[in-house]
C-alpha cells in the first residue's frame, strides 16, 4: 500500500526587489487595485487614489530591501510585498488578480513572519483592505474596528488594522 503524501505547504521563487522592479510592481498594484475598485470598493475613489501611485512611490521600500516580489515563469510580477523591519508594519502586500488563490500571499507573510523573527519583532501589523482581512485571519491576525484611511485630495477608503504576534509562532499557514 503506497504512503499518503503529507500536505506540503507550497512554495514559490521570490526575490528581493531592484529598482529595476518598480514598474512592474506598479502595475501588479494597479492590476490588484482595479479589481478591489471594480468589487468591494465600488462607489468610492480608490481607482482616483491610484491613478496618482507612481514609480517612485515603491523606490524608499526597495532601496531598504524591504520589498520582495514573486515572479513567474516568464519573469511578470504575480505578486509582492513590503516589509518595515524598524516597526513590524506590512505597508503592502499584494497579488495580481490573474494568481489569486494560489498560496503567494501566504508565502509572502510567511516570509515576512521570518524576518520579523530573525529582527525580533514581537509583533507584525497591517492595514488589510476590507475583502483581505479574511485572509489575514485565516493567517492568525486579530481584526480591530474598521476605520477610514484619509488620503490628499478628500480621498478616504476603509480599512481593518489586524496584528499577529509573531512570538510563539502566532502564523497559521
Amino acid at each position: 500500500m503506497p504512503v499518503a503524501a503529507l500536505p506540503r505547504i507550497r512554495t514559490f521563487p521570490s526575490r528581493i526587489a531592484t529598482a529595476v522592479d518598480a514598474a512592474a510592481i506598479l502595475a501588479c498594484q494597479r492590476a490588484a487595485l482595479d479589481t478591489l475598485a471594480a468589487g468591494p470598493y465600488a462607489g468610492t475613489r480608490l481607482r482616483e487614489w491610484a491613478a496618482g501611485l507612481t514609480v517612485e512611490d515603491h523606490l524608499p521600500a526597495i532601496a531598504r530591501g524591504g520589498m520582495e516580489i514573486v515572479e513567474d515563469d516568464l519573469g511578470a510580477i504575480t505578486a509582492f510585498s513590503e516589509f518595515d523591519a524598524a516597526d513590524g508594519h506590512i505597508p503592502s502586500l499584494f497579488v495580481h488578480p490573474d494568481f489569486i488563490l494560489q498560496g503567494l500571499g501566504s508565502h509572502l507573510l510567511r516570509n515576512i513572519a521570518r524576518q520579523a523573527g530573525h529582527h525580533g519583532i514581537p509583533r507584525l501589523t497591517v492595514y488589510a483592505s476590507l475583502p483581505a482581512a479574511g485572509f489575514y485571519e485565516k493567517c492568525g491576525f486579530t481584526a480591530e474596528p474598521q476605520r477610514m484611511m484619509h488620503f490628499s485630495g478628500g480621498i478616504g477608503l476603509p480599512y481593518i488594522p489586524m496584528h499577529l504576534h509573531v512570538e510563539g509562532g502566532g502564523f497559521l499557514l
